[in-house]
């Protein structure tokens, strides 16, 4: 099945350093990849250069400027962004648009980026240089394709916020998702107010086995994903 592949994007611009910026230049690159909506959530207030600074980096798209939440991060813009790309009310999502979610990977947790950068640089590798691979997936049923998976089963949810909700996360959140299965599910609004919210919503819609992780530098069980030690640096160095 050919497929419309949008894009949505979160985007913090943080004037206290550029890794933000890095991020962009990642995504830039591989923008032919998205041949619908280029959709990109801008967050907004103090510390952060102002939106016309951010657009430059992602030019050609259209932009969502949102009160950037320091707590929620991400989670203040996702449902805004789900909702710019579900269908009208009443209408049934299309069977053949699919869209990738990611956001500014790392410029929030500047103190690790050694580990950061090669995971980022990892999951951008294996979902956009892969994509057709990853729609390949989603084209036999799965509702999402993503990376770096972590599945706790009945054990203890990593997040450091203590959220429960689901028992398994692609970490790092970044995917792809089938549109008609997210968005014909009853809960796909049930988005957690916390910081880790968008990280575990695919989680409270389907089941792990249904959701394939591409690219899994570790077996499933809880792990330290900021550790350099499971990348390759000569493959995902800057």
């Amino acid at each position: 099945m050919p497929f419309t592949r949008n894009l949505i994007y979160h985007l913090c611009p943080l004037i206290g350093n550029d890794l933000w910026r890095v991020n962009c230049a990642q995504l830039r690159r591989r923008m032919e990849i998205f041949n619908g909506r280029r959709l990109i959530a801008i967050a907004t207030g103090d510390g952060l250069h102002g939106p016309a600074v951010a657009e430059r980096e992602l030019p050609g798209c259209e932009y969502l400027h949102v009160a950037n939440c320091p707590k929620l991060r991400e989670v203040a813009t996702f449902v805004p962004l789900l909702e710019a790309i579900a269908p009208p009310k009443g209408q049934e999502p299309a069977a053949d648009q699919v869209s990738f979610y990611a956001h500014t990977k790392g410029n929030s947790t500047a103190c690790s980026v050694e580990g950061a950068t090669l995971w980022r640089n990892a999951m951008y590798h294996h979902l956009l240089d892969r994509w057709e691979e990853c729609l390949a997936e989603l084209a036999a049923g799965a509702p999402a394709v993503g990376t770096t998976r972590v599945n706790w089963g009945t054990g203890r949810p990593p997040y450091p916020s203590k959220l429960r909700h689901g028992t398994w996360c692609f970490a790092g959140t970044f995917w792809w998702f089938r549109h008609d299965r997210v968005f014909t599910h009853p809960r796909w609004r049930d988005v957690p107010r916390d910081r880790y919210g968008a990280e575990a919503w695919l989680s409270g819609l389907f089941d792990a086995a249904e959701c394939p992780s591409v690219y899994q530098p570790w077996p499933e069980g809880l792990a330290n994903p900021y550790d350099p030690r499971h990348y390759d640096a000569a493959l995902y160095s800057d």
